[in-house]
């Protein structure tokens, strides 16, 4: 009994950063947009790749995500998976810059559950946005 309290204890505590974690990254997105390349590289660090084509330049970031599955020690359930506490995720960060500022911020990858979309984007951008 003390096993199933436990395991819905450490579930509830990830969901709710997996949900923090995936609202910095959306916030991200949105506050990143005007932000000079030097402010960028300043929080983000260097990117993974940098792409040139004419004007624009286009940096990726990437990153592994977690995986929560060893805290458990059993197949996730149903609420697991919607809240993406049950994979391991990753993300790739694609922030578009011209003339040294950026213009738009877009993420791939398994980056989060159907309540946690982008949650692994998080760690890329976090220093990023004021919290």
């Amino acid at each position: 009994m003390k096993t199933a309290a436990s395991a819905a204890i450490i579930m509830i505590a990830l969901s709710g950063c997996s949900l923090e974690r995936a609202e910095t990254a959306e916030k991200a997105k949105r506050e990143l947009v005007g932000t000079s390349s030097q402010a960028l590289l300043a929080c983000a660090g260097r990117p993974n790749e940098v792409i040139h084509d004419g004007d624009l330049q286009f940096w990726n970031y990437r990153t592994g995500g977690r995986d929560y599955d060893y805290l458990l020690a059993r197949k996730p359930n149903e609420v697991e998976r919607l809240l993406g506490t049950d994979t391991k995720r990753s993300c790739q960060a694609t922030i578009l810059i011209r003339n040294g500022i950026v213009q738009s911020v877009r993420y791939s990858g398994n980056t989060g559950g159907l309540a946690t979309q982008y949650e692994a984007c998080a760690q890329l951008v976090d220093r990023c946005v004021e919290n």
